[in-house]
């Protein structure tokens, strides 16, 4: 079976895979100049939301930011009753809870990296992998249905205002950010792509 979250490779295997293209090589060359390693992602319409949460999860650990991680776990607390995102929120509380204990306890390199394998095996579970995109998607869709009329890149002309309703009704024909968060928002294994 193919993993959600798979080993970090070299930026040197992506030069064999795609030998066949010069650009792509040399791009890749470029790209090793500045990163180590790359990570496989299981691409099934939650890979952009899987990789940047497991991104930031992991360099959030890595580096001993708990912060951010209790920060993100105060964004689910309010949560925990609810029908729907209810028992998504308590097995990602759980599971957030363990990691900051454990990375608390880390006194070395090792130590670390094996809290951050034990991270990549809970996300190859697929309930582990669903409680936190779907908690993501659903802060997604907070963030941008309190923020709709918030201009985006802080236009001063206010007769002409890019706001993030008036984007997501442009890229999607949706009928305003509502209609856009239930059609690409909340609907898992959709790709987060300009619709």
């Amino acid at each position: 079976p193919v993993e959600n979250i798979s080993a970090l490779l070299s930026i040197t295997t992506l030069e064999g895979q795609y030998s066949h293209n010069p650009n792509l090589v040399m791009q890749f060359g470029e790209l090793a100049r500045s990163f180590k390693a790359w990570r496989p992602i299981r691409g099934d319409g939650n890979c952009y939301y899987r990789a940047v949460f497991f991104a930031w999860l992991e360099r959030s650990l890595a580096l001993g930011s708990i912060g951010n991680l209790m920060h993100f776990d105060k964004q689910l607390r309010p949560h925990k009753g609810s029908p729907q995102l209810g028992p998504y929120v308590r097995t990602c509380h759980r599971l957030i809870k363990a990691w900051v204990q454990q990375r608390s306890h880390c006194e070395s390199n090792e130590q670390i990296q094996v809290l951050l394998m034990d991270v990549r095996n809970e996300f190859n579970k697929a309930r582990i992998d669903f409680a936190f995109i779907f908690c993501l998607r659903h802060f997604i869709a907070q963030y941008l249905r309190i923020h709709a009329k918030d201009p985006l890149g802080g236009s001063a002309d206010q007769g002409n205002v890019l706001t993030y309703e008036t984007w997501a009704v442009a890229i999607s024909g949706a009928r305003n950010i509502d209609d856009y968060c239930e059609r690409y928002i909340y609907k898992m294994n959709e790709d987060a792509a300009d619709h």
